[in-house]
């Protein structure tokens, strides 16, 4: 159970992680497992008690946060509040909103600099475009509602490291 970064045991207590539960943690963990590297994964995945758990994410939070200088931690909030806004805004009955790819990109990359929304498109089902022009040298993905359940699934994007299928508009055609 240790860590590359850790808060001494004693101060675990005088932080907002001290009354977590076993399930909070894992919650949260889960929350933002799109900034968790494959170390920390497996790290977290091995811890057998909520203590452990407990200082793992007050030193996963510690370590990210952006101004060591503030009580606050910058990054920590920033996430939060994005995913506060994917949760309230992508949730359905059956999805968190952090776990639909509109959420996973919201909070992997922030909000996109440019929307473009295709809800009536004539044989198309609804789609969206997602720009960021800051991410190299700018960067689309493209969301479609395929099962028209307004469940947006990514169809392509141009960010390395990110699917992309250059044939995207197929998918969103109706079939009559």
């Amino acid at each position: 159970d240790t860590l590359q970064f850790r808060t001494p045991d004693k101060e675990i207590y005088k932080t907002e992680y001290a009354l977590l539960s076993e399930e909070e943690c894992d919650n949260m963990f889960d929350q933002a497992k799109y900034l968790v590297n494959t170390e920390e994964k497996n790290s977290y995945l091995k811890l057998t008690s909520v203590e452990a758990k407990r200082q793992f994410l007050a030193d996963f939070w510690k370590k990210r946060d952006t101004d060591i200088s503030t009580e606050i931690n910058e990054f920590k909030d920033e996430y939060m509040k994005r995913l506060g806004y994917v949760n309230s805004t992508y949730s359905s009955r059956f999805h968190k909103g952090y776990n639909t790819d509109m959420g996973r990109v919201y909070l992997t990359y922030g909000p996109p600099d440019q929307i473009e929304r295709y809800p009536n498109e004539s044989e198309l089902r609804p789609y969206e475009i997602w720009v960021y022009d800051s991410i190299e040298g700018g960067v689309y993905f493209i969301f479609g509602d395929i099962t028209g359940f307004s469940k947006y699934e990514l169809l392509s994007s141009n960010k390395r490291g990110e699917l992309r299928d250059d044939n995207w508009a197929r998918r969103i055609k109706m079939v009559k």
